[in-house]
């Protein structure tokens, strides 16, 4: 089928190629016991089927069944069948099986063999769009049939350690954002859920493979076919060298992340204040035990070198500037005859040193050089033997050469008889000079690091393109503004931004509808504390409590945007729908990545906001908390989801027995409280305000006072809400303290205007 429809768009080498897949399965599994006595003669379509169950994995031979068994009830007539029957059933029968079969054996034989065709075929097309190739060659075929194995053994389960490090990186972000004000987030926590679920084992697979001699002796071999070769020869200048001595370093830096994630719980075990925290960090060190344990025994060859590999990884990530300008400049003072620039005007940091030797330039003289390699600048030296004088220490070696890395090339040098482990440094302006080292190890380590600060801007170009190229093939799809209101476009009729933005890059909203200021309060795109805690605390001057928690609720329910009208058609190719279906489960990974899950974790960020800071609206309203209660046992799935739900169940606990068990005033100083002081009575039937002391009443009246200020609310004071209809509903407590304050200040006029004394 596929076979003929492609036919303008396959080479002629791909269909021979094809055909002698074909002939070989028919001899490897219908061939006739005379030649091969393994299992008798396929006279029946249910032999053939049960030889095409051994031959063939799972679940292609099910698929295979299926359609062989279609085209066969179907019959000659209905069938489906692209391939001429009639004509393949004498050749069948002659030169490949050498016995006769019944017509309907042919079919399910051919049906077969046009289900596998096919499937070659679409998995080379597939490949074929993905490198942009206009025709599938039979290069093409071999390489999509056989590729994946072949990056199976160089890159093990690298992907798997991808979607860990964002699953842990987001796990980290939200403890971060749910934390408390002025409160350290609880890191223990996610370390401890992600040991039980014993997600860190990924690097166990990982490190077995990647250490393994045969990953690298893949790699190697790959490279040096033509045909590979000459596309890395294509991609860029220099990127058969990085492939060769920068990946398989790189393919290392996980295994040494992985130890820098036991090596960070430790560190933050000895720092958290928190008595948990402290706990579940411990918790998790037990369960990573075994699992670190593994890794140092796989990595006992490679841990003594780590530091050369970490060396490299720091070309990566930005260090301490002080530190490394200190360190530049103790290795500058210890070079006598240095000239131009100090070191740290033209580089950031350094990389690695040691011994190479150095070839003369006629080809005989061999020397030794003291190597300092910077992330811009190489330096050349050799030992300083002169004694130290009478004015001063001697430096510790004497400038010879150096070479700046942007202005030189490293050209890689196969082994001879005479020279081994060498590498030339091709500069510009300057002659060439061929450097050795001790071992072939040790020349892999300067190859990588040089070639990588050669190439870096290079490799970053190329991969910050790829990754463009990715973003704009699956752009992130927004719901339909007429299915979830939130996703309706900004506009100067729904909200207007200040001017200026915060500190912190986020746009201030200067005015805007309820549902722009609960999707802003909830955005995917960033999170915004400030407006949290702003919004919570004058959202009741424009909005109900209880219609704030139905649009959080509805902004938590987001649907996945439909599959496209394409999927639906039936006129269309199957490899066109499995292209449609690929792309449609790209665009929803990103979309539940990006979009949904960013929304829902923030809108229950607002709702742990809103119970821990203003937990009086829900005491105010039952069904208020009733409802909160329902959503977060009912509506909230997923493992990521429910210990954020338990976390606010947590706080609403806590604040339920706070109101059945109020605190007790605790002061401020060590001393006891002061005793009474007493005026002219000390019954309590007898006090008035004439015969307590004015301090004892100053006191009373102090404590009073406090009690009733701290009641206030923050909400209680927003909008002149106290001179409202409904003030003793939003301003209870205010309520209460302008009372008190009236009656005290009433109270002694009523005094005086009693006494008959006065």
């Amino acid at each position: 089928m596929v076979l003929f429809l492609l036919k303008s768009s396959v080479s002629s080498a791909s269909f021979s190629h094809c055909k002698g897949r074909g002939v070989g399965i028919c001899r490897n599994t219908y061939i006739s016991p005379s030649r091969h006595a393994v299992c008798g003669p396929a006279t029946h379509s249910s032999d053939v089927g049960e030889r095409v169950q051994k031959t063939f994995p799972h679940p292609i031979d099910k698929w295979a069944i299926g359609d062989a068994q279609s085209a066969i009830e179907k019959g000659k007539k209905k069938s489906s069948l692209v391939l001429p029957v009639e004509k393949i059933h004498p050749l069948l029968q002659k030169e490949i099986l050498g016995y006769k079969v019944d017509i309907q054996v042919t079919q399910y034989i051919v049906a077969v063999l046009e289900y596998i065709s096919a499937d070659i075929l679409k998995l080379a097309g597939n490949y074929v769009k993905n490198i942009r190739h206009v025709e599938i060659t039979c290069q093409d075929i071999k390489v999509a049939m056989c590729a994946d194995k072949a990056l199976d053994a160089i890159f093990s389960n690298i992907l798997e350690i991808y979607d860990f490090s964002v699953s842990l990186l987001g796990t980290f972000e939200d403890a971060l954002e749910m934390a408390e004000e002025n409160r350290n987030p609880s890191i223990g926590a996610c370390y401890e859920e992600l040991a039980e679920y014993q997600e860190f084992d990924v690097y166990d697979k990982y490190a077995h493979d990647i250490l393994m001699p045969e990953s690298k002796e893949r790699l190697m071999s790959l490279i040096q076919q033509p045909d590979v070769n000459h596309s890395l020869q294509c991609a860029g200048h220099g990127f058969p060298e990085a492939c060769k001595y920068v990946l398989p370093k790189l393919l290392l830096v996980p295994v040494f992340h992985c130890f820098h994630y036991f090596e960070f719980l430790k560190v933050l075990k000895k720092l958290t204040p928190s008595a948990e925290d402290r706990e579940s960090l411990e918790q998790a060190e037990g369960v990573f035990q075994p699992l670190k344990a593994e890794l140092e025994r796989l990595c006992s060859n490679v841990l003594p070198k780590r530091k050369q590999g970490e060396a490299f990884s720091r070309i990566y990530h930005k260090g301490n500037r002080q530190a490394s300008i200190q360190k530049m400049n103790e290795l500058q003072r210890s070079i006598d005859g240095w000239e131009g620039k100090d070191i740290g005007q033209c580089c950031n940091e350094f990389v690695m040193d040691g011994t190479l030797g150095k070839v003369g330039s006629g080809g005989r003289r061999l020397t030794e050089r003291q190597v300092f390699l910077f992330d811009g600048l190489m330096i050349l030296c050799k030992p300083n033997n002169k004694r130290s004088s009478v004015t001063g220490p001697v430096a510790e070696y004497r400038f010879k050469e150096k070479y700046y890395l942007r202005k030189i090339e490293i050209i890689d040098r196969d082994d001879t008889d005479e020279l081994k482990n060498a590498f030339e440094i091709a500069p510009r302006e300057q002659l060439h000079i061929v450097l050795f080292a001790k071992t072939a190890e040790e020349k892999s380590n300067w190859m990588a690091n040089l070639i990588m600060l050669n190439t870096r801007s290079m490799l970053e170009r190329t991969l910050d393109s790829i990754l463009l190229d990715e973003e704009k093939k699956h752009p992130l799809r927004l719901p339909s503004p007429d299915q979830y209101r939130f996703a309706v476009e900004d506009s100067e009729s729904n909200i207007i931004f200040e001017e200026n933005k915060s500190n912190a890059g986020v746009p201030i909203i200067k005015s805007a509808t309820l549902l722009k200021l609960v999707e802003r309060l909830t955005y995917h795109m960033y999170a915004d504390p400030m407006f949290v805690r702003t919004f919570l605390t004058t959202y009741r001057s424009f909005c109900q409590p209880m219609e704030l928690l139905d649009l959080l609720i509805e902004r938590f329910e987001i649907e996945d945007p439909p599959p496209p009208a394409a999927l639906l058609d039936r006129s269309l190719d199957d490899t066109v729908k499995e292209n449609y279906r690929n792309s449609y489960r790209e665009d929803l990974k990103r979309f539940r990545k990006e979009y949904c899950q960013p929304v829902q974790f923030r809108v229950l960020n607002v709702l742990r906001h809103w119970v821990d800071h203003h937990f009086y609206d829900f005491e105010r309203d039952p069904a208020l908390l009733s409802a909160l209660r329902f959503f977060l046992e009912d509506k909230v799935k997923g493992k990521s989801m429910r210990k954020w739900v338990e976390s606010i169940n947590k706080v609403i606990h806590r604040r339920l027995e706070a109101v059945e068990e109020p605190r007790e005033i605790t002061f401020g100083f060590e001393k006891i409280p002061p005793p009474i002081e007493w005026f002219l009575s000390n019954t309590y039937e007898k006090f008035d305000l004439l015969t307590l002391h004015p301090i004892e009443i100053a006191r009373q009246l102090t404590l009073l006072e406090f009690e009733l200020y701290r009641s206030v609310k923050p909400s209680e004071l927003v909008g002149s809400v106290w001179t409202k209809k409904d003030k003793m509903k939003t301003s209870p407590n205010l309520m209460k303290m302008i009372h008190h304050s009236s009656n005290t200040s009433q109270s002694p006029k009523k005094i005086f205007l009693k006494n008959v004394c006065l």
